[in-house]
């Protein structure tokens, strides 16, 4: 069953972005996280993981939208959760 795009999903995917990246988010302008860093706890791929796979299927329940930059950040937002999905499986930032 496929749902409408809800372009609050882009809200979704940037707390938790910047939850499990909070230097990107100084990047990218949030300045409620420049004294934060990544979280490196035993339990934090395991969360970061059930994040990435609850907003995937959130994403890839919903219908394309008409809307060009809806239909751009969800399939901006799809490709950077495939991507997490599979540097967390095949090569986790906190195994270095």
């Amino acid at each position: 069953m496929t749902v409408q795009y809800d372009p609050a999903l882009v809200a979704d995917f940037l707390t938790h972005h910047w939850r499990f990246r909070p230097v990107d988010a100084t990047f990218m302008g949030d300045k409620a996280h420049d004294s934060e860093l990544p979280p490196a706890g035993p339990e934090t791929l395991t969360e970061e993981i059930a994040e990435i796979d609850d907003l995937l299927a959130r994403l890839e329940a919903s219908e394309e939208p008409e809307n060009l930059g809806d239909r751009l950040d969800r399939r901006m937002m799809l490709a950077e959760l495939r991507m997490q999905r599979l540097a967390a499986e095949t090569r986790p930032r906190l195994h270095n």
